[in-house]
């Protein structure tokens, strides 16, 4: 009830229960459920970005570094600099809506698997 509830956890709620589900029952008595938790996350980062790489066409390495000057300057980006990012450029027309959707993918990781973790 907590997870749905509670605004800031909304977003985790997934991969809590996802954790919860594949995970719970192979933790044993002396393994640290945090630490599982956070190495699962872990894991779960690195594919959220490989697939937010593959389906966009974006350039894995700079989506990462992209990521993380957002995080920690809090400025979301130019929509230049997410049009960068692709492998293969939008034509001019097409190139608001692709930035516009890429960052709200880029936000919704951010959300997920960075703020309040």
């Amino acid at each position: 009830l907590y997870l749905s509830t509670e605004v800031s956890l909304r977003s985790k709620r997934e991969l809590i229960e996802q954790f919860i589900t594949e995970n719970f029952s192979q933790i044993g008595d002396d393994e640290n459920v945090e630490t599982s938790f956070y190495n699962y996350v872990d894991t779960k980062k690195v594919k959220a970005i490989e697939e937010l790489s593959e389906t966009e066409d974006l350039d894995t390495e700079r989506l990462d570094k992209l990521i993380k000057e957002y995080v920690f300057t809090e400025k979301e980006p130019l929509t230049k600099d997410i049009i960068d990012l692709r492998n293969n450029r939008p034509t001019l027309k097409e190139r608001k809506n692709v930035a516009e959707r890429i960052i709200i993918k880029i936000k919704k990781y951010i959300e997920t698997f960075i703020n309040g973790l």
